[in-house]
């Protein structure tokens, strides 16, 4: 793999790390730019990846081997790559796939006050989870970028990362206060990844910091809870997802099966968020005003889809007291299907308050969004959006008050190809009528591929009666 900036060798930096045999043998292995490629994790020379993190170079590859690490990392390096190893993939005629590996915070040892499995600081063009799509060449061309199974022992021809079957790095948390990623103004890409709690408990991002623009590109945030407890770090709420300010951006992630406390399941105050092609589904915060619960921020959904979410007072709750004319809510080709409130009656799409702006302006937007079925309303329902602007929200492009709109992503669970809410035999229909057997992107991993038909027949079994 080529990369675009030149760093030093830092084979000496680490010659007391170095444990057990020579594999491969160099490691790291120089590239032709001058960069570096190291092995790193389980049977290799540098079991801690810590201590190549703090002597790799700007434009150094990190190569981690398949397996379960107990380990906090911390990185503010620029232009790295920390991804898993490439394997051979059988089951997609001799492709590649990602190995299975898992980052898991300490409670115990050296690192218990961690309380993350990876903290990110900075980090401009760092890629986490899977390389970018395109290495930049120091002459300035661009190429696309590849990897080959077996890496340094090839057992077959190069894949371009784009289609390597999508296992690749699971982040989890441990304990209620604690979270799996911590991202402080960081600038980092987390592409390909899962976030969740291997104990049930505790935080999926927690991201602060008026600098940080960190993207999460095709994640998914799973199976947790999280009740809001303070992060000792900072003393911010545990939620799967926290925002502090910033312009952290969400592109075609999953939010979903979670449970949260008072706080909700997606907590923001201040600054901005990018959400496209997102879904949020089967999450549960009836505890919390909503299940995304918004202070004085201003997030754009475009594309997004909410489904199934059962909250107190609003799916989203806004309050919106501080946010000025010239900022907004903005929901764009978005739907809302099947929301629930603990009322029945208000907030299936949007709760808003605000202090002192009644008949005011109104400071959220949708456009070319769909609505049925929340809080048991046929379409649009009277008091599913409720606020106190007059009128209660603007309109963009019309609204479509029934079924989904089109370019919408699907219900967010596995194997609901025809985005129903069921995985039965009409998706696996579906399924073989679209260009072949492995047409459909169920897995969110941003890629149609075998991948996807193995996800429904792990969902519905692998009869169709």
């Amino acid at each position: 793999m080529q990369h675009a900036l030149v760093c030093i060798t830092a084979t000496s930096l680490l010659a007391t790390a170095a444990i057990g045999a020579e594999w491969p043998d160099p490691n790291p292995a120089p590239n032709g730019d001058g960069t570096n490629t190291w092995y790193v994790g389980n049977n290799t020379q540098y079991p801690i990846i810590q201590d190549v993190l703090d002597a790799c170079g700007d434009g150094d590859e990190i190569v981690v081997s398949g397996g379960l690490y107990v380990e906090s990392l911390a990185i503010d390096n620029n232009d790295i790559t920390l991804r898993p190893f490439c394997e051979l993939d059988a089951l997609s005629g001799g492709g590649g796939a990602w190995a299975e590996v898992y980052f898991w915070n300490p409670t115990e040892g050296f690192e218990n006050d961690n309380q993350y499995a990876i903290y990110i600081t900075g980090g401009n063009n760092t890629y986490i989870g899977r390389p970018r799509m395109l290495t930049q060449l120091p002459n300035g061309y661009a190429v696309a970028t590849e990897v080959t199974p077996g890496e340094w022992d090839p057992k077959g021809d190069p894949v371009d990362v784009r289609n390597v079957y999508n296992r690749g790095f699971r982040f989890w948390s441990r304990s209620i206060d604690d979270v799996a990623i911590y991202s402080h103004n960081g600038q980092a890409t987390f592409q390909d990844c899962r976030i969740s709690s291997a104990d049930g408990f505790g935080g999926g991002a927690m991201i602060t910091g008026d600098a940080n623009t960190t993207q999460f590109v095709t994640c998914n945030f799973a199976e947790t809870f999280a009740g809001g407890q303070p992060f000792d770090l900072n003393g911010e709420p545990v939620c799967v997802i926290t925002i502090r300010g910033g312009e952290p951006q969400f592109h075609r992630c999953v939010i979903s099966t979670s449970e949260g406390g008072e706080p909700g399941i997606v907590n923001q105050a201040g600054g901005g968020a990018l959400w496209y092609k997102c879904t949020f589904a089967l999450n549960i915060c009836m505890s919390g005003e909503g299940m995304y619960q918004c202070t004085g921020g201003t997030p754009m959904f475009n594309g997004c889809h909410f489904y199934n979410n059962a909250s107190r007072e609003g799916t989203v709750y806004f309050d919106s007291t501080g946010v000025d004319g010239s900022r907004f809510m903005n929901f764009t080709l978005s739907n809302f299907l099947d929301n629930t409130t603990s009322g029945g009656q208000y907030g299936g799409v949007l709760q808003v308050v605000c202090d002192d702006c009644a008949g005011d302006a109104p400071e959220v937007s949708f456009s070319n969004c769909s609505f049925d079925n929340n809080n048991g309303n046929s379409g649009l329902g009277l008091y599913d959006i409720d606020s106190p602007y007059f009128p209660e929200y603007r309109i963009a492009m019309d609204i479509n008050d029934s079924g989904f709109v089109a370019g919408a992503p699907g219900t967010g669970v596995p194997g609901d190809v025809n985005a129903d809410g069921f995985v039965d035999t009409t998706d696996l229909d579906e399924l073989f009528t679209m260009l072949g057997t492995c047409t459909h992107d169920s897995d969110y991993s941003g890629d149609v591929q075998i991948g996807d038909l193995l996800d429904l027949i792990a969902v519905y079994g692998n009869s169709c009666n």
